[in-house]
């Protein structure tokens, strides 16, 4: 098929042989070069999707913490810290 994007070379190895079969019974129409491009989008998905859970949970610890330390410190505390700093 003609197309102006450059082509991907990729040498399959055990693993990835592996991968094509399984991919092969979810999408038993599709081409190898569409299973391969199926299994890319799907992993990019899949990093995105992990890399947002991660930042969610991230941002509830970060919460969590604020909520267990929040009455420790004056709420000017820093910038009477950076007063000294400066000084």
């Amino acid at each position: 098929m003609a197309t102006v994007h450059p082509r991907i070379q990729v040498t399959p190895n055990d693993d990835l042989m592996a991968a094509l079969e399984r991919a092969a019974e979810r999408w038993p129409d599709a081409s190898r070069s569409e299973l391969m491009l199926r299994l890319a989008l799907e992993g990019d998905r899949s990093g995105i999707e992990r890399h947002a859970r991660v930042a969610v949970e991230r941002a509830r610890e970060i919460d969590a913490l604020r909520a267990l330390v929040g009455d420790l410190y004056d709420p000017n505390e820093l910038e009477q810290l950076r007063g000294e700093w400066r000084a």
